[in-house]
């Protein structure tokens, strides 16, 4: 399988996957060195009553790395509200790895679920910037250690 390096491009493969009535995966190569698995799970909520109500479709992100095949370390992530879109901040208060922000980014631009001012859906090495001024800060906020 070929791996996709643009964000956008993944989105639609994983579309036509869907269409064909597979649930599918794709590689993405964003640029940083790395492979990764990406895949759109949709879910209908449990509660629906038939096929005919309108139900909000959820949809998660699920980004995984290969380095080791019994090992493989993954991402989730949940579609965010509509009032509360990505950002660096948010990517590691939810618990995230810093560093897969700038692989990852790309793919939550592309889906639409980042802040305007991270909604470039290519690959961009300069986010993992955003993601060392982000430590740097969260570094001077905690207090000294006491021996």
């Amino acid at each position: 399988m070929t791996e996709l390096r643009k964000a956008v491009e993944v989105f639609k493969a994983l579309e036509r996957h869907r269409q064909s009535g597979y649930s599918g995966w794709v590689w993405y190569s964003p640029g940083d060195s790395t492979r990764y698995r990406a895949h759109l799970i949709q879910a209908t909520p449990v509660h629906a009553d038939g096929p005919m109500e309108q139900v909000p479709m959820t949809r998660i992100l699920l980004v995984q790395v290969i380095h080791d095949p019994v090992n493989p370390k993954s991402v989730l992530v949940h579609e965010p509200s509509e009032w509360s879109k990505f950002t660096p901040e948010m990517w590691v208060n939810l618990g995230h790895p810093m560093g897969w922000w700038a692989a990852v980014r790309p793919l939550l631009a592309a889906l639409g679920w980042t802040d305007e001012d991270y909604s470039s859906v290519e690959f961009n090495r300069s986010d993992a910037d955003d993601m060392d001024y982000l430590l740097r800060r969260q570094n001077r906020r905690q207090p000294a250690r006491i021996r």
